[in-house]
This record gives C-alpha cells, sequence and structure tokens, in this order.
C-alpha cells in the first residue's frame, strides 16, 4: 500500500512539514558557504525520499555536486546501511563504497528487520 501526502492527517503532516522545512533551512545554508567560497555536503540515507525534493535537485543541479554512495560494510560495519553524499568537493568521490556482498548477508539493524 502507497501513502500519499493527502493520506497523512494531523501530527504525521506536521512533521512532514517540518522536516521539510528543516532541509529547506539546511540547503539555504549550504548555499551562503558556497556563495562565500567553501564547500558543501548533503548527506541523507540513498533511500530518503528527500533526494526527490524539487530543493534538493536544484542544490545538486545548481552546484554541479557529485553524488557519492557508501556502504557501511566499506568502513568496517557489518550493516546493510547507505548514505548518499551529494557535494560539491570533488574530492569526496573517493570515500564511495558500494556493498558487494549478496542481500541479507549483512544481518538487521532495525529492530522490526529482527523480528
Amino acid at each position: 500500500m502507497v501513502l500519499l501526502l493527502e493520506d497523512l492527517v494531523g501530527l504525521h503532516m506536521l512533521k512532514v512539514r517540518e522536516s521539510n522545512l528543516m532541509l529547506e533551512r539546511c540547503i539555504q545554508l549550504l548555499q551562503v558557504v558556497i556563495a562565500a567560497g567553501g564547500h558543501g555536503h548533503l548527506e541523507q540515507p540513498s533511500s530518503a525520499m528527500s533526494w526527490e525534493e524539487p530543493a534538493v535537485r536544484s542544490f545538486i543541479r545548481t552546484n554541479s555536486c557529485t553524488c557519492n554512495l557508501v556502504s557501511a560494510c566499506g568502513y568496517g560495519k557489518d550493516w546493510h546501511k547507505n548514505w548518499m553524499f551529494a557535494s560539491t568537493f570533488a574530492a569526496l568521490q573517493d570515500i564511495a563504497f558500494q556493498c558487494p556482498h549478496l542481500q541479507g548477508s549483512h544481518p538487521p539493524t532495525k529492530p522490526s528487520q529482527v523480528l
């Protein structure tokens, strides 16, 4: 079953709006840093819906960001967990690592996956 924004009510919708506002403010702060000559990096789980948000897509496109997938198992953790970094710092590509293991090779990391 797929839930749409129209299906969310009350506190759930408030959480979605607050989360989106935080994301947009983070991007605004990143833009200030970039405008001052620094680098900007946005990190989210690779499966996060936020990657589809217009503000995020615009940030990536406007700043010619590289998007780098980082799997936890590449850094000594036996987890099935991935992060995505959108960055203006091209050298950040050096940390990219995609899990080479078969599905189910890593133990579950969420309590709901254990049951």
